[in-house]
């Protein structure tokens, strides 16, 4: 149950030349209308300060105005209390402040019915005596203003009500953790209109079961830059983040964590560089990547299309970059890929498990390396719109084939191991004007032999391996292309083994 922080507390007893006296903990706002926080005779105790706490929390809508008419000693409050009852509005302004910060030597509570401006003013809350910036509920509002935390003190925005967070222009962060939506029944917004928001510690967005959290990044920069941690879209709750512009920097993230979560990201505008970005983390969690503007770079790292859980990306338009894109890493996961349009560029495409599916429709795909084993032929286009895979050299396995849809093309270089089946209206221009090699895997036990078409000028090493997804397969031969049919024969004897050509 919330204390009735409006009431004084009486928590200091001292004792001077023997005789005791009794010190206010709390200075409580006394008028149902506002006025200036400095004037004592507004307060219950007196004007609050670094040892004296303030609440706002009686009845009647007010604004309470702490501005450069402020003395400096009066500046500060221990910890801040803002709510207000059922009916009624406490809002606490900080205007025009200029060098001057405002501080709290604890933490700050806001709470249904309260609202806090910053409008070109700071605040700093200090985090060494344990607090934290507790937005329960209610508002709160940045213009050209400053709220940071020092001392490990935390950001919670939505921890048992509905709160919202908006940063029109200026700076929001936290040295601690930053929590969007924390406890059930909890309804968490943060908005980045403009300016900068950064989070030192652990983000986490729809923390608990039944809570829920949004972030919406429309300007400005947004950073979560903390390697040691992994920011959770999703951790047990429901989570959004939203990039609509701006910039977003963060280091490895969850969409979609544990059993019962669900993650969103949406990329529809600006860029969002990350590392590892797991799409469905562990076994139960349902993670959703949805990008139809702007980029995604994972340039450096994987994306993982359901993980350990359940996850779905889907490209509609923009930029995904990534050096590893892998569906359904292990058995009991599931992923699903769609490519609709945009482009997806990857160092390593795998999708080896029955539970990975690709539907690629339309747009651009460029890999370097590709293994498709998961049951299912990769069929490039819809039949209707626009579609290309651009293959950069390398060797690229489709062991249920290759299938070019009308309007669909494959370009670049590289080796293909699977037949490409071509339909009427699709292109293969791999390689330019040299035909590609096209060897389905070939298996055989003991002496084996297998045949394909050559160039005059190429040269083919053969290689082998025990199975198809071995990442290191081994050389047989190098054969010298003369245009005509080159054969291969296995002469040693052994168990079974798979084989293909790499040609240039």
């Amino acid at each position: 149950m919330k204390p009735n922080l409006s009431a004084i507390r009486f928590a200091v007893l001292a004792c001077t030349m023997g005789v005791a006296q009794i010190v206010p903990a709390q200075t409580a706002w006394l008028w149902p209308s506002g006025g200036q926080w400095a004037d004592a005779a507004n307060w219950s105790a007196g004007v609050p300060n670094l040892n004296l706490a303030a609440a706002i929390t009686n009845a009647g809508n007010k604004t309470v105005i702490i501005n450069a008419s402020t003395p400096a000693a009066n500046l500060a409050a221990r910890r801040l209390d803002l709510y207000a009852p059922a009916g009624s509005t406490n809002i606490l302004r900080l205007e025009q402040l200029g060098l001057a910060i405002f501080q709290l030597t604890n933490s700050l509570v806001l709470d249904a019915g309260g609202r806090m401006e910053l409008i070109n003013s700071t605040l700093r809350l200090d985090g060494g005596a344990g607090g934290n910036f507790n937005q329960f509920a209610g508002a709160l509002s940045l213009t050209g203003g400053t709220l940071f935390t020092t001392n490990g003190a935390g950001l919670r925005i939505g921890r048992v009500g509905r709160a919202s967070a908006d940063v029109s222009s200026g700076t929001l962060a936290t040295s601690g953790d930053a929590v969007v939506g924390g406890l059930a029944g909890s309804d968490g917004t943060l908005v980045l209109n403009s300016g900068l928001f950064q989070a030192d510690g652990q983000l986490t967005v729809g923390d608990d079961p039944g809570a829920v959290g949004h972030i919406q990044v429309v300007g400005g920069t947004f950073i979560a830059t903390n390697s040691a941690l992994t920011a959770r879209v999703g951790d047990d709750g429901e989570g959004t983040l939203a990039v609509l512009g701006g910039t977003v920097l963060m280091d490895d993230v969850s969409v979609g964590r544990s059993s019962g979560s669900v993650g969103r990201l949406i990329v529809r505008g600006g860029s969002m560089t990350s590392r590892t970005l797991s799409v469905g983390r562990f076994a139960g969690a349902q993670g959703t990547l949805e990008i139809s503007g702007g980029s995604l770079d994972l340039s450096a790292n994987s994306l993982y299309i359901g993980r350990e859980g359940s996850g779905t990306v889907m490209i509609t338009n923009g930029t995904l970059r990534a050096a590893t894109v892998m569906l359904a890493a292990v058995n009991g996961a599931n992923g699903l890929l769609q490519l609709r349009g945009g482009t997806l560029v990857t160092g390593q495409f795998l999708a080896t498990n029955s539970a990975g599916q690709v539907q690629f429709h339309a747009g651009r795909l460029e890999t370097r390396s590709t293994t498709v084993a998961n049951g299912a032929a990769l069929v490039v286009g819809d039949g209707t719109h626009s579609a290309t895979l651009h293959l950069e050299g390398g060797i690229h396995t489709f062991a249920n084939g290759l299938v070019l849809s009308s309007n669909a093309v494959l370009t670049g270089t590289g080796t293909v191991v699977g037949d490409i089946t071509v339909l009427p209206g699709g292109s293969n221009q791999l390689g330019g004007a040299s035909p590609p090699v096209t060897l389905t895997p070939q298996a055989g036990n003991g002496p084996f032999r297998f045949s394909f078409p050559s160039v005059t000028g190429k040269r083919y090493d053969v290689l082998a391996a025990t199975n198809l997804l071995q990442p290191h397969w081994a050389w047989q031969t190098t054969l010298d292309g003369n245009g005509a049919t080159l054969t291969y024969t296995n002469t040693a004897p052994g168990a079974q083994r798979f084989y293909r050509v790499l040609a240039y």
